[in-house]
This record gives structure tokens, C-alpha cells and sequence, in this order.
């Protein structure tokens, strides 16, 4: 059996952190922090869960951006990411 064949049996799980809009989306609700807070929750119980990979989207933040991705977006993106780094040790997409 080839590698490609072994692999595609094996079911692969990962776990998607929907985050709430984030600062400067209509919908933002004013405390990035909460926003942060949900975010790690939501990552830590999909890791206790068993879910071996996360994937971190900021689709609360519609209508989004045609072309180009603001920087405010990108640093809040990352500074998400950095804090559910720091709490976990899973593959972590975004």
C-alpha cells in the first residue's frame, strides 16, 4: 500500500475557531478581549474533546474585505493565534 493510499484511510479531525467579529467588523462588540477569551475557550474544549488540529477563521467578521486583508485584521488574527499557541501544542491554520 503507498503512502498517499495509508494516509487517505486514516480520518483526519480539525477543529475550526469560529471567532466573534473582530475590532473595526460592523459587528465588533467592543472588547477584543472577550473576543480572545472565546476564542481559547473554544480551542481548549476542542482539544479536550480530542480534535487533533485547530484551524482558527474570522467569518464573524462579514462582510469582508475584496483584495486586500487590512493590517488591524492580519495583528488580531495573530494575536489570537499567539494566545491559543501558548495554551496548546496542536497544529494551528488559519
Amino acid at each position: 500500500m503507498s503512502w498517499l493510499a495509508s494516509a487517505a484511510a486514516v480520518p483526519r479531525l480539525i477543529g475550526m475557531v469560529h471567532l466573534r467579529p473582530l475590532p473595526g467588523a460592523p459587528r465588533f462588540a467592543g472588547s477584543f478581549q472577550s473576543v480572545l477569551d472565546a476564542a481559547v475557550r473554544d480551542a481548549e474544549t476542542l482539544a479536550e474533546g480530542g480534535i487533533p488540529a485547530l484551524m482558527l477563521e474570522n467569518f464573524g467578521d462579514v462582510p469582508f474585505y475584496p483584495g486586500n486583508v487590512p493590517p488591524h485584521v492580519v495583528a488580531h488574527l495573530t494575536a489570537v493565534a499567539c494566545a491559543i499557541r501558548q495554551r496548546l501544542d496542536l497544529p494551528l491554520g488559519i
